[in-house]
């Protein structure tokens, strides 16, 4: 995933390694319209190995008639310079990558099984009243759900004195130079959480990783591996974190859609746009939210080797939202 300008899409080579191991859930992204009277998605798949969560976004958005130009930029303008990208590296290796959450109980899994995904969204008066709660509480809206993620699943699913990291996929528009808008421009920061934290321990913890800029470590780190190690050697690394590493999962937020634009179409309030990340057994629980049309759409996605009974993640969801609406 070389191209001749010298990009290098580490992020899509890892995840078609994942799915080479017969990981398919973890390369599994998606998007679509909720039809609202009807209560029914009709979800258009996308592989990870060759988008991001905005470049689905952007891919599909431009398929209904929506040009999604200019897309939405990271906060970077520029990769970071020499002695900066040094000192980001040696941030991102420490603490070490061995983490592993303590799951109150994992299941074995069935062959073929997946993931349900459970879907909601806030209404425009809702999405009103939770961005002014996060306002009043010093925070975002965006920072507010992964506060109400965490509470739920912290408290259902991890150990209490388990310590255990969220993945949180960081947007390089703006900043990496690509052959095409839609692929992969993302690196991750790694949130290090405790048990049922409250909302500005969580903030506190979430913006302190921001504002280091291990996210640039990590995204140095991922290409140097995969440039050293070529594909045999990261399939064989793979295979042994599948037994050294469990994220709790990852957290999503997208920001505002359809992308301003003079030839967007008409909007039909009968529509509500989605986005669903992947998961697996090392990150099992995937959430994402988008806003569309003034509207905050939240899907949530637990893997059957934590949540066997699926039906049991529309509880969870609707848990996590009544975190933000009370």
């Amino acid at each position: 995933m070389q191209n001749s300008e010298g990009f290098l899409d580490y992020v899509g080579i890892y995840h078609n390694l994942i799915k080479e191991l017969g990981d398919h859930e973890f390369c599994d992204i998606r998007t679509g319209f909720l039809n609202v009277r009807e209560n029914r998605i009709r979800w258009i798949c996308y592989d990870h190995g060759e988008f991001d969560g905005q470049g689905c976004i952007a891919d599909f958005s431009r398929k209904n008639g929506f040009p999604s130009l200019p897309m939405h930029q990271g906060y970077d303008k520029a990769p970071p310079s020499f002695l900066p990208k040094l000192k980001y590296i040696s941030r991102a290796m420490w603490p070490p990558m061995y983490k592993k959450t303590e799951w109150i109980k994992e299941y074995p899994v069935r062959e073929n099984s997946k993931s349900k995904i459970s879907y909601a969204f806030l209404t425009k008066k809702e999405t009103k009243e939770a961005v002014e709660k996060a306002k009043k509480h010093g925070t975002t809206i965006g920072r507010l759900l992964f506060w109400a993620l965490n509470e739920t699943v912290s408290k259902k699913y991890i150990k209490k004195d388990s310590k255990y990291y969220w993945l949180i996929p960081i947007d390089l528009r703006g900043a990496l130079g690509t052959p095409k808008d839609t692929v992969n421009h993302i690196s991750r920061a790694l949130v290090p959480c405790r048990h049922s934290m409250n909302l500005q321990g969580l903030d506190k913890r979430l913006m302190n990783e921001l504002q280091s800029n291990k996210y640039w470590g990590n995204y140095y780190l991922g290409k140097s591996f995969m440039e050293l190690l070529g594909m045999k050697g990261a399939k064989s690394v793979f295979r042994h974190t599948e037994s050294t590493q469990r994220f709790a999962g990852s957290f999503t937020i997208l920001k505002e859609y359809p992308v301003k634009h003079p030839d967007n179409p008409d909007i039909d309030d009968n529509r509500q746009l989605f986005f669903c990340g992947g998961n697996s057994k090392i990150m099992p629980v995937n959430c994402a939210c988008i806003a569309w049309n003034g509207r905050i759409s939240i899907t949530l996605r637990i893997h059957p080797s934590l949540c066997p009974e699926q039906s049991m993640i529309d509880d969870d969801l609707s848990k996590m939202l009544n975190s933000v609406k009370t």
